[in-house]
């Protein structure tokens, strides 16, 4: 009889244990999901910004005029920041942060100023202009900035990937995430 209710013993801890594996794998999923959607509301916020129709393209063209074409890059040859793409916006990047505790968007800002400045669409260099905000200097932008000259230097997305090991998201899944919100 002991023999019987050692083994069903030792069945209900190693259940116990491997239900508890499984509730932190869960968990750590909810929150990987909460910073993507954190990071999707900034995103259609900016959007709202950005993309409002003009008066003068609502209007009918009475005349058409030569425009210059802006380049999408973020970046110059020296891989600075150009100064005339600078966004300027108040963003509450310590919200945001202190609302993503797997550390998920500073991967997806690694893992952006990883890649090939021709390889960023005009979604990403968004993003990236973003970052850099010259009314705000605190601890989130200096890890966001932080989280830029790591990519930039490591220049390879699975650095990235392996010094913000809690977040499981890859830059391209969480760039679907954003399009498909």
């Amino acid at each position: 009889m002991t023999v019987w209710l050692k083994s069903i013993t030792l069945l209900i801890a190693i259940g116990y244990a491997k239900a508890q594996h499984f509730l932190h794998f869960v968990i750590l999923g909810a929150f990987g999901l909460i910073g993507l959607w954190l990071l999707n509301a900034l995103i259609k916020d900016v959007d709202k910004l950005f993309n409002k129709p003009s008066a003068v393209l609502t209007k009918p063209k009475l005349f058409f005029v030569k425009r210059s074409i802006v380049e999408d890059n973020v970046y110059n040859a020296n891989n600075s920041l150009q100064e005339p793409h600078h966004i300027d916006l108040n963003v509450d990047w310590k919200r945001i942060l202190t609302s993503d505790p797997l550390g998920c968007v500073q991967s997806f800002i690694c893992q952006l100023a990883a890649k090939e400045t021709e390889a960023l669409s005009k979604t990403e260099s968004v993003i990236l202009r973003l970052i850099k905000s010259p009314n705000q200097e605190n601890w989130a932008t200096k890890r966001l900035n932080f989280a830029v000259n790591y990519g930039k230097e490591a220049q390879k997305l699975i650095a990235c990937q392996k010094y913000y090991s809690y977040c499981p998201y890859a830059v391209d899944t969480m760039m679907n995430i954003i399009k498909f919100f």
